[in-house]
């Protein structure tokens, strides 16, 4: 008999998920210390496919097969239409633009406390480099991630009303990556893929525009020089110009998905809100798998302040 999925029960699975993620990079840490060899730079693809495939997906299906969930209807296995298809690619480019404009934002004020440092993602010079990039940066966070957020996550909290549960699985999609530099462009894409999934019913939607947001970083940082590790800072006349094509980024995506919109309105399966903004708040934050997700969010963010200061 299938059961129903519960929000407590999501919860634990996106704890057990980020516990795991940082039990991970602390033991690929310490081997690294101990073998002295940079392990998630040197094996770096091989760490990201066991990190989506091994931590991310085994525990999102192994909790949807222990509760017997409705895999088509949770995950909303259906058909993805071409035109909605069409349009979700045509939004990554100006998505990606906003995303970086976010990430900008909070690069700045950052940047006050000392320099940081950009992500440890190797740059593809070659095309066989490329498309080692593209399968792993690329294909598989778009399955795994998306099983999890707009899979499992938005599906729980789905009953809290459609809206909310857009914005609940954004915010704790922002708050797995673990980095306070990177954390309101993700959650700015989380909002945008959760749409796109309500409005389709369809998880490949969010697939979709997961992959087309990583490989077009992939693609725009192919052959580039950017070196690894190299501090990143902003000025305000920089931030001012970012802030500007970010909003004509914004308007774009505004006027694209007015009509995407439109095409999905045959698709579209939203639910009501049963309470307010701030009943729903204290209701998600009296989860102990959130706050202790929060908590340990709140811990890195000190750690990686602590680091950028004192360099």
């Amino acid at each position: 008999m299938q059961k129903r999925i519960t929000v407590t029960g999501a919860n634990k699975v996106y704890f057990a998920v980020v516990s795991l993620f940082l039990i991970f990079s602390v033991l690929v840490e310490l081997l690294s210390s101990w073998m002295q060899i940079d392990i998630s730079k040197d094996y770096f693809y091989v760490v990201t496919l066991f990190s989506q495939f091994g931590l991310i997906m085994v525990p999102v299906l192994i909790y949807a097969g222990a509760m017997r969930l409705n895999f088509r209807e949770i995950f909303r296995i259906n058909r993805l239409k071409p035109l909605p298809a069409l349009l979700i690619i045509a939004i990554a480019l100006p998505a990606i633009y906003a995303l970086s404009t976010f990430n900008s934002i909070m690069l700045f004020f950052l940047q006050l406390l000392g320099p940081i440092p950009t992500p440890p993602i190797p740059i593809s010079d070659t095309p066989g480099e490329l498309l080692a990039g593209l399968l792993t940066i690329g294909i598989c966070p778009s399955i795994c991630e998306e099983l999890l957020h707009r899979g499992l996550l938005l599906s729980a909290y789905e009953k809290r009303g459609t809206t909310k549960a857009i914005a609940i699985s954004a915010i704790m999609f922002g708050i797995f990556h673990f980095d306070i530099s990177n954390l309101l462009g993700p959650i700015f894409m989380g909002l945008l893929i959760g749409y796109y999934v309500i409005r389709t019913n369809s998880i490949f939607a969010g697939m979709l525009a997961h992959f087309a947001n990583n490989a077009v970083v992939e693609l725009l940082h192919y052959g580039s020089d950017i070196e690894e590790g190299a501090g990143t800072s902003l000025s305000v006349n920089e931030l001012g110009w970012i802030l500007f094509f970010g909003g004509v980024a914004m308007v774009i995506i505004f006027m694209l998905l007015k009509v995407f919109k439109r095409v999905t309105r045959d698709t579209c399966r939203a639910a009501p809100a049963i309470s307010t903004i701030r009943a729903d708040a204290a209701s998600v934050l009296s989860h102990w798998p959130i706050i202790a997700s929060l908590a340990l969010y709140a811990f890195i963010t000190f750690l990686f302040i602590l680091s950028i200061a004192i360099i």
